[in-house]
């Protein structure tokens, strides 16, 4: 009778069919999970939460079940998107983006010991709605390893379980978000023997009655932690336990998190860093902007702190700063920093790293971050091509010989003078207005695409031609010191300043008409019996010059012409070339000096001054 039954007992345990697959005790999408279908298991609930890879797989052999890129979404009384019904030890997978909810049941229900996991820190959300998000069966344990996920509900408990004697641990350095998401009768926590946080970052919203938790018999936290309130720390010991209705106003937030002294070298190795953050987290009040609890896991972080302003504080290193991953704004300008890895900062939305001896930069890869300020450093080169919100760039007096911001089309403002850049490459954008790369080695530049422009600075490069039809808005212009030998503004009715001295815009008898070809393409910009621009033309020892008729009609045109220092320039009686001899030059031993009074050697050709004439040498 006895083998009976045990007999019976083994074929009520173990659903096996002799025509048809073995039942594994779980559900997924209202699908049982079967020897045929573990692979790959499908349903009409089961879809792709995000484009590209998706799937459902259960290893029986490991009782490991996975779930990647997956939504389910069910309504209806026991309808759920994960049901644990027999199997002890099962490890839930999560990879990338995934979401499970239920209005009518609890989305999870685990009847089982069960362990969730994550990936990667993509946060997968489990939503419930009228019953617990998360309902653990009677005195079994659920633990979170290195979990990375949202859990919620509506109208009841975000984890409950399901007769007070279950156990909730989060472990591994998860970073786990508890909410009710109205401010419906229910706890966020209800009917468990003990919640237990380890290594890990715990964020509690909670409604109810002024406690988070009700019928919660014990909170323990391992390590240094620390509790937030609504801002106010409401512990901070070895041992963090909270018991049954001793923490929480009514509507707080509550935050659970290791701590690491900021004087801890293994985290922040430059003694400069970690003073400056111990003085911040101590004087300033405002928690949501300071640093308050860094996490000492591997995956720990910062939280809350979005804006860190670490300027004139003699850092050498800002090792450490990958905790900080709320980081929105980031101030290190005046330091001592000769490179620096923000890779893991991916919410920054303003840098600037100014002042330094930065010779490399590892930026994070997010469109997030739109101001960027790099000058007066030692960079060489700076990958800007993933970093597409960018609105401000500035990288001027550093190393670099070429730059690539055509990914940034977003871009209002760059300044890059100062390099010694040969080649740029612009972005196709309506939206930048400032361009400056005065004094750079650039032999030309195309900024066609650019037509938004309202100032360009070109000055003290190698360029020969512009054509700048396409900006339309241009106001003002510097193109003074390259080798111009004429330019044409006609497009550009809306220029008010022109600084084009130390070029080559002259008339040469019998050969170009540069100076009135110059005149010629300005703008008319005349109204109302004003002049309206002003255009800082030469100097005392410059090429440029015009005839005072050239000159007449430049300000005919509204335009006021002037020496680089301001004084009114008037051109000359005729030509800017007054006297000019051809000879062979090879013969004559004398001194010769360019237009600008720089001496030169018998290889140049142009025009020369020799023996206090003006000579055109061949």
């Amino acid at each position: 009778m006895k083998r009976l039954s045990i007999l019976l007992s083994t074929i009520l345990i173990v659903t096996v069919s002799a025509f048809g697959a073995t039942k594994y005790g779980l559900k997924v999408g209202g699908v049982d999970v079967t020897s045929d279908n573990c692979t790959n298991v499908t349903g009409d609930n089961i879809k792709p939460n995000l484009s590209g890879e998706f799937y459902v797989k259960y290893d029986h052999s490991t009782k490991t079940l996975t779930l990647k890129n997956i939504r389910i979404e069910r309504t209806g009384s026991g309808n759920r998107a994960v049901l644990n019904e027999d199997v002890d030890g099962l490890k839930i997978v999560f990879i990338g983006k995934n979401l499970l909810k239920a209005e009518d049941s609890s989305p999870v229900r685990l009847n089982n010991n069960t362990t969730i996991t994550t990936q990667d820190s993509n946060q997968t959300e489990i939503i419930g709605g009228s019953e617990d998000a998360i309902t653990v069966g009677d005195g079994k344990t659920l633990i979170f390893d290195h979990a990375y996920l949202q859990v919620s509900a509506t109208k009841s408990s975000a984890l409950e379980g399901n007769e007070g004697t279950e156990t909730v641990i989060i472990q591994g350095g998860s970073d786990i978000g508890l909410s009710v998401l109205t401010e419906a009768d229910s706890y966020t926590l209800n009917d468990l023997n003990l919640f237990k946080v380890d290594n890990s970052f715990v964020y509690i919203l909670h409604w109810k009655d002024g406690n988070f938790a009700t019928k919660v018999k014990s909170f323990q936290c391992i390590g240094d932690y620390m509790g937030i309130i609504n801002g106010e720390y409401v512990a901070s010991s070895q041992n963090f336990v909270c018991k049954e209705g001793v923490i929480g106003t009514d509507g707080s937030v509550i935050y659970i998190c290791k701590a690491v002294l900021y004087n801890d070298t293994k985290y922040f190795p430059d003694k400069n860093f970690a003073q400056a953050l111990s003085e911040l987290s101590t004087t300033n009040t405002d928690y949501k902007n300071v640093l308050i609890l860094p996490c000492g896991f591997n995956k720990g972080r910062v939280r809350f702190t979005t804006s860190l302003d670490l300027s004139f504080r003699n850092i050498s290193s800002l090792k450490g700063i990958e905790f900080f991953t709320d980081l929105v704004e980031l101030n290190c300008m005046s330091n001592n920093i000769a490179n620096v890895d923000l890779s893991k900062n991916t919410a920054l939305k303003t840098l600037n790293m100014s002042d330094n001896t930065l010779s490399s930069i590892t930026l994070p890869q997010t469109e997030t971050l739109t101001t960027l300020l790099l000058n007066n450093n030692l960079l060489t080169s700076v990958d800007l091509t993933k970093n597409t919100g960018l609105t401000e760039l500035n990288v001027s007096y550093n190393n670099l010989m070429s730059l690539n911001v055509s990914k940034n089309t977003a871009l209002t403002t760059l300044t890059a003078n100062s390099n010694t850049v040969r080649t740029i490459s612009l972005p196709q954008s309506t939206t930048l207005t400032t361009l400056n790369v005065n004094s750079n080695a650039l032999t030309s530049i195309d900024v066609s695409n650019c037509t938004a422009l309202t100032n360009l600075y070109i000055g003290e490069n190698q360029l020969t031609a512009l054509d700048v039809s396409k900006n339309t808005k241009l106001k003002e212009i510097e193109c003074y010191s390259n080798r111009f030998t004429t330019l044409d503004f006609s497009k550009n009715s809306s220029l008010r300043k022109i600084s084009c001295y130390y070029n080559q815009i002259y008339d040469v008898p019998s050969g170009a008409q540069n100076g009135e070809s110059f005149v010629a393409n300005l703008p008319n910009i005349y109204v109302n019996g004003f002049n309206h621009g002003d255009i800082l033309f030469t100097t005392v020892t410059d090429a440029n010059n015009l005839t005072k008729d050239q000159v007449s009609i430049a300000i005919s045109k509204g335009w006021r012409m002037k020496f680089d220092d301001g004084t009114t320039y008037s051109g000359t009686a005729t030509s800017a070339i007054e006297e000019v001899e051809v000879e062979d030059c090879d013969n004559d031993n004398a001194p010769r000096y360019n237009l600008m009074g720089q001496p030169v050697d018998d290889t140049y050709r142009g025009i020369v001054i020799q023996n206090g004439k003006k000579v055109l040498t061949k």
